[in-house]
């Protein structure tokens, strides 16, 4: 159903909507676009593709090792954080309006929009 979540393992050139949560639990995504009225938790890699999601975004690692133009891509409105354990360089972010790729590999990120600057912030968890 459309307000319901859908769990997974493994995703490949796929296009994954579900109203709800997504939960993708095993390796990982390749070249998939996810859309999600909720949250997206991708315990593995997401590698190329896109996310397009309401709620907030957990990653285990974004983009690829081989810098590449196309990543990977994620979409939240402003008020959802996005989480990556790994992602590297070239993925792009777009937190409500603004937009953020990354000019280098990093470990831990926290991404939000800070309304005080008006601008992406990057931190650690």
């Amino acid at each position: 159903g459309l307000s319901g979540d859908i769990t997974a393992s493994y995703v490949q050139n796929s296009r994954v909507m579900a109203g709800g949560n997504i939960y993708i639990k095993g390796p990982g995504s390749y070249n998939s676009f996810f859309k999600a009225g909720g949250d997206v938790e991708i315990s593995g890699i997401l590698r190329g593709g896109e996310i397009i999601s309401r709620g907030n975004v957990i990653l285990g690692e974004a983009g690829s090792p081989q810098v590449i133009s196309k990543q990977g891509l994620v979409k939240v409105p402003s008020k959802s954080i996005i989480q990556m354990q790994k992602v590297f360089e070239n993925f792009e972010v777009h937190v409500g309006k603004k937009v953020y790729r990354f000019i280098e590999n990093m470990t831990r990120v926290k991404i939000s929009y800070d309304k005080e600057s008006d601008s992406i912030k990057v931190s650690h968890f």
